[in-house]
């Protein structure tokens, strides 16, 4: 078994490693995805570094496949945590823990989205000292279920409207894990916000 930070190379490989465990309950992380496609653009958007280095440390067994991952979204001193992702107890996850904060010395705060059915990574999470914060839903919709606007039409976010949609965000959704400065601010990884306005000075 070896252990090293993963590279641009091995997107590929590990955005199916993770899609194929993100689809389980059992080692489901909430921050993830289960289209491989999908994880392989957020990779590429959020965790490559300028080196072409990923912001994972991997675990490869001697034929090379991935036997797991644990990776770092970072923002300035503040990282969300993805994994760890392990496909056995071969590779325990606080070997790749402290791996990671071996790289990233400058993180002071780390945040766990951790299914509430997978054990192996909560008792992961308990061991380092993490500290439950609550419990947390992820809502989907599909196309099929939404009804289009007949007379209403959306613009693109712009920067004089972030004080309206600020005051919108803290109003209707206190006390979230992302604030409107987070929100605009991750517009620049293209990310796409629309305003829905009443008359020209309100959302």
């Amino acid at each position: 078994m070896t252990i090293y930070k993963g590279k641009a190379h091995n997107m590929g490989k590990l955005a199916i490693f993770l899609s194929r465990l993100n689809s389980e309950k059992q080692s489901h992380i909430g921050y993830c995805g289960t289209n491989s496609d999908e994880i392989q653009q957020t990779l590429r958007e959020d965790f490559l570094e300028e080196n072409d280095e990923l912001s994972f440390m991997i675990a490869f067994n001697e034929k090379n496949e991935i036997i797991a991952a644990i990776g770092l979204d970072v923002d300035d001193d503040i990282a969300e945590v993805w994994g760890p992702f392990q496909i056995s107890d071969e590779v325990k996850g606080n070997i790749l823990w402290e791996e990671l904060l071996k790289e990233y010395p400058q993180i002071h705060t780390f945040h766990f989205f951790i299914n509430e059915v997978n054990s192996r990574q909560l008792a992961f999470a308990e061991s380092i000292g993490a500290g439950y914060t609550g419990k947390h839903s992820i809502l989907e919709i599909t196309t099929d279920s939404v009804t289009p606007l007949s007379h209403e039409h959306s613009t693109p976010y712009s920067e004089e409207s972030f004080e309206a949609f600020q005051k919108l965000h803290h109003e209707t959704f206190p006390g979230t894990y992302y604030d409107a400065g987070t929100i605009v601010e991750r517009l620049k990884r293209g990310h796409t916000l629309k305003l829905l306005k009443a008359g020209d000075h309100h959302l």
